[in-house]
């Protein structure tokens, strides 16, 4: 919004410099964008904000500027009208007045259509407007001044003197003053007479009724037309005017009348036109102001100010409101109609604070506590994960979490009934939110596999979705040999280079001791995958990516893929992974070996549990150190050798002491797991 220091001046006895006033509207909120210099006067380029329209007039911001400089605004130049009686003249006759609440119809005959004065011609074409004749400068001032759109018909071309406000019919033809014709549609509102559109409502006006030289009579248009509907026929036109701009975000009820009169004043001064009749159609009853009830204690306080009331009454009598006292600091006042952004306490605490001048709020320490705020466990988990991984020499992917369904079908996957699909996606490769990181890391191994990289180790830490719970998941992926060093050659990846990864996950998080169970999955090749478990939850699968899926996915390349999914919320729930310093044994450990014939069916887990069991109080340690399979064993038996160590940390250790509880340990183990001493 563009104005001029001199006609502000003509409503408020400005006494402070064009950049100190600048400085001023900038501070309240009224960001200048530019001020310029132009021919003998100051120009402000003003920004306003869409929830002010009321900072879309000359007006409007000349009653900011008084309340900042504590001035008395000038009331209006504009002379009351009466309306007509009777329907000699014309008519208007509004069709819906959800379309249009409001219509203001001023005849002016006899006008005298030329050149306009030279200070009106000058005063918008230093605010950028060009001069057309005195009829439409006179509608363009009144514009600025008011913030109301205005627009002038030839009244000889309304056939019928009949003003009709209506929607388009579908397919009919205007032609705009711009010389454009458009196709109208029922979405858009025109102004018509009996028998055809004489203008686009709130847009613009049609070339059928457009003033010209030859001009005698002109009906003056003073309207209040429903924002939506203006925005939405000015967009389906491909038009923006400076009234559709201000229609879109609203008008004042009684500006309408005031600008309409403003402007018949200036027909018969400017244009020596006589008023012959002015005529309404519709309500102009406004709606009852918001009432809100204040206290100017709650200024104080929250803005740490030491503001009288007088001074918050002052401020807010400048801006417009209705203030009346309601006892000590209280206040009751009434929001204007062109304030529709003032909604509740707070909003009148921020007009009182940015009128008396935010840099004139002293400086406070807030008073805050210290606190560290601690990341959820999932979270830290996560760093601490990412950083191993990176450590052991894998490279982290980051992917889209929106798939696609055929990247489930390739990846031998079932959609979850539970899945949350888009209904309106920009495409199907990105329709669902993905409850795996499977296909995501898969995708990735198509794409390099098929551009000539065939040796790599990639991870993606992310989240995953199961109907609306979101959960932190891990994938890894092994493809083809492991990278050479100085010290090493180059090796194959297998399948048990993915299992120590996954250990060394489960390792980090300190969730517990985890199990090793088979889980045949689709995607998997048979015999060649598993799964772990700690207590009763399924924390990770991993396994060798079957052939048909590589078929399905596209991967032509001889070279093994090891893949593998770790629910990491699942090991974060524990919160085990914070490590502590765990002091080196003061005193000596006994070591004893026990060698045992293992049947089939018996997990190694089962037997290292029991002994933790029987032994707990005393072991320091229990691994497995010697596996043997052979001929002369029982068919499917293995020969285990198992390393204990004993010890106390407030004690040395006798024999007498040891040896009941290692007795202990094998009676559990030939008794309760039927294991066979060597």
């Amino acid at each position: 919004m563009k104005v001029s220091y001199s006609w502000l001046k003509e409503f408020v006895d400005i006494k402070i410099p064009p950049e100190k006033l600048s400085e001023r509207l900038s501070m309240a909120g009224l960001t200048v964008a530019s001020l310029e210099e132009a021919g003998g006067d100051w120009v402000y380029d003003i920004e306003a904000t869409s929830n002010r329209p009321d900072w879309l007039s000359v007006r409007g911001i000349a009653r900011e500027v008084a309340a900042l400089l504590e001035i008395k605004m000038r009331p209006a130049p504009h002379r009351a009208l009466k309306n007509s009686s009777g329907a000699d003249d014309f008519s208007i006759e509004i069709r819906d007045e959800a379309d249009c609440r409001l219509y203001y119809g001023a005849l002016v005959r006899q006008v005298k259509v030329g050149p306009s004065p030279a200070w009106l011609r000058n005063r918008l074409e230093t605010l950028g407007l060009r001069s057309v004749n005195n009829v439409v400068d006179i509608t363009n001032y009144c514009l600025l001044e008011y913030g109301q759109p205005l627009h002038a018909f030839d009244f000889a071309k309304i056939q019928g003197a009949s003003i009709v406000v209506r929607r388009a019919r579908d397919k009919e033809e205007l032609s705009l003053i711009d010389g454009t014709t458009k196709k109208l549609t029922p979405q858009v509102l025109v102004i018509a007479d009996r028998h055809r559109a004489l203008a686009a409502a709130g847009i613009m006006g049609g070339q059928e009724s457009e003033v010209s030289g030859a001009t005698k009579d002109i009906l003056l248009e003073s309207a209040v037309f429903d924002p939506v509907l203006i925005r939405r026929g000015a967009r389906l036109l491909g038009v923006t005017t400076d009234a559709s701009y201000r229609f879109e975000r609203g008008v004042d009820v009684p500006t309408a009348r005031m600008a309409m009169e403003r402007a018949a004043g200036m027909f018969c001064e400017l244009c020596a036109g006589t008023l012959a009749a002015v005529k309404q159609s519709g309500s102009a009853k406004t709606r009852a102001p918001q009432k809100i009830s204040y206290d100017v204690g709650e200024a104080r306080e929250i803005l740490s100010l030491d503001i009288k009331d007088n001074e918050a009454v002052r401020i807010l009598g400048h801006l417009g409101f209705g203030v009346h006292r309601a006892g000590r600091g209280k206040l009751a006042i009434d929001v204007p109609g062109f304030r529709r952004d003032v909604k509740s306490k707070e909003d009148i605490t921020e007009e009182i604070a940015r009128i008396y001048g935010y840099d004139r709020i002293p400086l406070t320490h807030p008073a805050i506590r210290p606190f560290v705020m601690e990341r959820p466990a999932v979270w830290q988990l996560e760093a601490l994960v990412k950083e191993q991984l990176v450590r052991m020499g894998l490279k982290e992917i980051i992917t889209y979490s929106l798939g696609s369904p055929e990247d489930y079908k390739k990846t031998s996957l079932e959609i979850a009934k539970d899945a949350l699909c888009l209904e309106n996606p920009l495409s199907q490769d990105c329709s669902l939110l993905r409850s795996t990181l499977i296909p995501s890391l898969l995708a990735c191994a198509a794409s390099n596999l098929n551009k000539g990289n065939v040796d790599f180790e990639i991870f993606e830490s992310a989240s995953v979705f199961e109907g609306h719970r979101e959960t932190a998941s891990l994938g890894v992926l092994l493809c083809g040999n492991r990278r050479s060093a100085w010290d090493k050659e180059s090796q194959r990846y297998s399948l048990y280079d993915l299992k120590g990864i996954v250990e060394e996950v489960i390792r980090i998080s300190g969730a517990g001791p985890a199990v090793l169970e088979d889980a045949p999955r689709p995607y998997f090749e048979p015999q060649m995958g598993g799964c772990f478990v700690v207590g009763q939850k399924r924390v990770a699968v991993f396994g060798k990516v079957a052939e048909s899926v590589r078929r399905h996915w596209g991967i032509k390349v001889k070279k093994d893929i090891y893949l593998a999914e770790v629910d990491i919320a699942a090991l974060a729930a524990p919160a085990h992974f914070r490590k502590l310093f765990k002091p080196l044994a003061q005193t000596p450990s006994v070591l004893r070996d026990i060698s045992v014939l293992a049947g089939p069916g018996v997990r190694y887990d089962r037997i290292e549990s029991l002994i933790r069991k029987k032994a707990e109080g005393y072991l320091r340690r229990v691994c497995l150190a010697d596996l043997y399979q052979g001929k002369e064993l029982p068919r499917a038996s293995a020969a285990l050798t198992i390393s204990l160590e004993y010890g106390r940390e407030d004690r040395t250790l006798t024999d007498a002491e040891i040896n009941p509880v290692h007795q202990s340990v094998l009676d559990g183990l030939t008794g309760e797991l039927s294991l066979t001493l060597r």
